[in-house]
């Protein structure tokens, strides 16, 4: 139900560049995924090494852009190989920073966020869980 305005937006998407800045390190892209557990909606294992108790954030950048490039990325990401191509870079860091020359959406888990430039902190053990 939610595929095909996911589809919709991406196939719209101007797909304008951005950075990362992950504590020292800055990584150009035309997306950016920033995770702390390794799936994501779907089983997509967009970050697979994401631990949610270390107290670090993963992040990826996919550096090509355009429909075609999209479309090669979701499938990668489908096989579990992204990580292996040269154009997508990966880190792990506990304060990130997102930029861009123009606003370029950002969400947070599949809701609208609002637009770069965004600060993004990791607050270990922020979150006390019971299980009954």
């Amino acid at each position: 139900s939610y595929l095909r305005p996911i589809g919709a937006a991406l196939w719209a998407y101007a797909h304008a560049p951005l950075s990362v800045t992950a504590d020292d390190v800055t990584a150009r892209g035309a997306y950016c995924v920033i995770g702390n557990l390794p799936d994501y909606a779907l089983a997509l294992r967009l970050t697979p090494a994401a631990r949610a108790d270390d107290g670090l954030l993963d992040w990826v950048t996919f550096q090509r852009a355009g429909r075609t490039a999209l479309a090669a990325y979701a499938w990668t990401v489908l096989l579990r190989r992204h990580a292996t191509l040269a154009h997508v870079r990966s880190g792990r860091a506990r304060r990130l920073s997102l930029t861009s020359e123009v606003p370029v959406p950002v969400q947070l888990d599949g809701e609208a966020l609002g637009f770069t430039p965004v600060e993004i902190d990791v607050l270990p053990a922020a979150l006390s869980i019971v299980v009954v």
